[in-house]
């Protein structure tokens, strides 16, 4: 096994709070946050939850940590993508904040575009062209990744029509009990904050 460095010794041994580490590529910050999850376990009561972007890197290191610990302070820790996790929030207390039961998730674009193509002829009447589709799309979701919920944007924005539409788009989305993937942290993020015993 390779030795710490001194710095990476110091992170392993920061367990007092939050710490923001950074670091490039190859320098060692999987090995790092293992470490660091084994050390908190090994020295304190409780659960770690370590969230990363990818399945990969939560593969590795929930193996890395399983082979440095005792399986019962294993089984304190939940490695999951953070994604994952928060989708796990949603389908599970999802109801909290009036979200319906037996959610799935819609990832095709098209998928998207054929639901908002609804939501434009029962507003409308019309049909508009798919680059406006497509801008109108982006749009919801760069609000989406920025958790602003039309009801947040309607003193902030003159164009109603988009707003309608935004909010239309959401309400069919539920109706057919999905939601997109950009939902996936927006409900997660409203239920922790909203329903703080949740976030406990």
């Amino acid at each position: 096994m390779l030795k710490l460095t001194s710095k990476q010794q110091e992170i392993v041994d920061f367990i007092d709070g939050p710490l923001l580490v950074t670091a490039g590529p190859g320098s060692g910050k999987t090995r790092v946050l293992t470490h660091r999850i084994t050390n908190i376990i090994n020295t304190r009561k409780g659960k770690v939850l370590a969230l990363t972007f990818s399945n990969k890197a939560a593969e590795e290191i929930s193996e890395r940590i399983k082979s440095q610990s005792h399986m019962e302070s294993y089984n304190r820790v939940q490695v999951g993508t953070i994604h994952s996790f928060c989708l796990d929030v949603v389908t599970n207390k999802g109801n909290q904040i009036g979200l319906p039961s037996g959610l799935s998730v819609i990832e095709s674009t098209n998928d998207k575009l054929e639901l908002l193509k609804k939501v434009y002829i029962s507003l409308s009447g019309n049909l508009p062209e798919d680059n406006k589709l497509q801008n109108a799309l982006n749009n919801i979701q760069g609000y989406k990744q920025k958790f602003i919920s039309p009801e947040m944007i309607k003193k902030n924005i003159n164009n109603l029509d988009f707003i309608n539409i935004y909010e239309s788009y959401n309400n069919i989305l539920l109706s057919n009990r999905v939601i997109d993937f950009d939902d996936i942290l927006f409900y997660a993020y409203r239920i922790l904050v909203e329903r703080p015993k949740v976030a406990d």
